[in-house]
This record gives structure tokens, sequence and C-alpha cells, in this order.
């Protein structure tokens, strides 16, 4: 079960990132910084964030019914995600400084208690995550991108709605609080 099948809305911080605030502070401002963007989103619009958790916790099977192959693709790169990774480097640099942030996570980089795939994440997001948040019209931003990913990896939106429909039909709780029409209308109802 997915885990937006248990709650209204989650955000989530890892324990052992709430162990070591004290060591990598900025790397605890970050992760604070991106779930409270999460949270900003939650109070402005319930059911969006409902829809965007149910795409992001189902990309990977919406890609593979689309005949894609989801191997090499990272969840860090869907676009709620990206959004508030941006708004969480924001914050930390504003807090931080851009130095302190780097040196932050290079830090984090080289700790062997970190695991590969979390290292080639910070990496990402110290050295390859550019550009600004939404400042305005969030979810629509949101929901804007998420469109344009879906058309620049050739998935189309029916196929999101086909998954929704057999959830519905399982009965996941979930698709009962959002409605994936109204934020996700079928626009090409051709195969790509």
């Amino acid at each position: 079960m997915k885990e937006c099948d248990k709650w209204d809305a989650l955000v989530y911080i890892p324990q052992i990132t709430s162990e070591r605030w004290k060591t990598f502070r900025a790397y605890f401002a970050f992760v604070l910084g991106h779930e409270l963007e999460h949270v900003k989103i939650i109070q402005e619009k319930l059911d969006f964030h409902m829809c965007v958790s149910w795409l992001y916790d189902f990309n990977d099977n919406i890609f593979r019914k689309a005949g894609k192959d989801c191997k090499s693709m990272k969840q860090w790169n869907f676009p709620s995600e990206l959004h508030c990774n941006k708004k969480g480097k924001k914050v930390t640099i504003n807090l931080f400084g851009k130095e302190e942030f780097e040196k932050c996570f290079r830090d984090l980089i080289k700790s062997k208690e970190e695991t590969d795939e979390h290292k080639e994440y910070l990496t990402f997001v110290v050295d390859e995550l550019a550009g600004e948040p939404h400042k305005n019209k969030v979810c629509k931003s949101i929901l804007d991108d998420i469109q344009k990913y879906y058309k620049y990896y050739k998935v189309p939106e029916k196929t999101a709605h086909e998954i929704y429909k057999e959830h519905k039909l399982q009965g996941l709780k979930c698709t009962k609080r959002f409605d994936l029409e109204k934020f996700l209308p079928v626009l090409n109802s051709k195969s790509s």
C-alpha cells in the first residue's frame, strides 16, 4: 500500500536527518524548507496535493504502462519534488549562505553513512539543481510542469488515467480524495 492511502497529507523527515541536525544544520534546513513547501501546497489545495502525491507515488507504474524504461529515472526529477527541492535550496542558502550550503552537502556526500543513492541525490541538489522555485500560482505552475514532463517523456495523460481508474476500481482510498481529470485532463488522446 502506498503512503497516500494511509494519510490525508504527509510530510516526511527521516530519523537520520533529525538525529544529525546539529552536525549538518544546512542540510536539515534544506529538508525543512522542502517539506514546509509541501505543507504550503497542502494548505493551499489539499486535493491537488493528493493528486500530485499519487502521480509521484505511481510514476514508475505510469511510465511502465506507457512502455517507457524507468530504470534510469530519478524521483527527484518529478516536477513537485523539483519545486520543493528548489525551495529548500533557496531557504538554506538564504539562511546559511552558498558556501556553507555547499560545504555541508559535500561533507554529507563524503560521509560513509550515506547510501550511494542518497549521495547521488545530494550531488544533484548541490551541483545540478538550478533555477528558482515558483513564486506565484505554485499549484498551477507545478501542474504545467507535470504536463511538460509527460510530454517530454512522451507519456500520454491517458496512461495515468488508466491506472487511476484501476486504482478506483480496487478501492484505493486516496483516489477518492481527488479527481484526476480536474488536474490532469486527457489533453492528447493519441498514443505516443
